[in-house]
């Protein structure tokens, strides 16, 4: 296999994989879109080690400021997230409630990954999860340098 045969068959597995996320998160029915965006932004703050600012999901989702504030307004007034301002920053924080929720819905996602992941033996395992990792990394690392920071995964 060649290298742009590789590439294409890689680019197909991440669009397919995104589009079984977008699936389970309307499968999920009307909790879906709050699962995402928690999930979303517990893992940005694990990755980072800090909580995100209003103008790091503008900047990584392409949206306007204003536009984000809106999105998070209705998981705010639900008691989801906080918003915690710093000086002239707004950092977004899970609230404990939101945290309950999130860990509700992560353990049925967890379910499903399992019984996914179930088609492969252990050695097949562990090699897609190391890989998986050292590709999207290095993909993340790319779309950094390439953008200076302005679209990310």
């Amino acid at each position: 296999m060649t290298e742009r045969e590789s590439a294409e068959r890689a680019a197909s597995m991440i669009l397919r994989a995104r589009d079984c996320v977008r699936r389970y998160k309307n499968h999920t029915r009307e909790h879906g879109k709050t699962f995402m965006i928690l999930g979303g932004l517990r893992e940005y703050e694990s990755r980072t080690g800090h909580p995100v600012t209003i103008t790091e999901i503008a900047r990584h989702s392409g949206l306007a400021v204003p536009n984000v504030g809106r999105l998070l307004k209705p998981l705010e007034e639900a008691g989801l997230l906080r918003r915690e301002k710093q000086g002239r920053t707004v950092h977004v924080a899970i609230t404990p409630q939101g945290d309950a929720l999130l860990a509700e819905q992560r353990e049925d996602f967890l379910r499903d990954v399992t019984a996914s992941l179930s088609a492969l033996d252990g050695r097949e395992r562990d090699i897609f999860l190391a890989c998986g990792e050292k590709l999207l990394a290095r993909l993340e690392e790319h779309l950094q340098n390439q953008s200076a920071g302005d679209i990310g995964c």
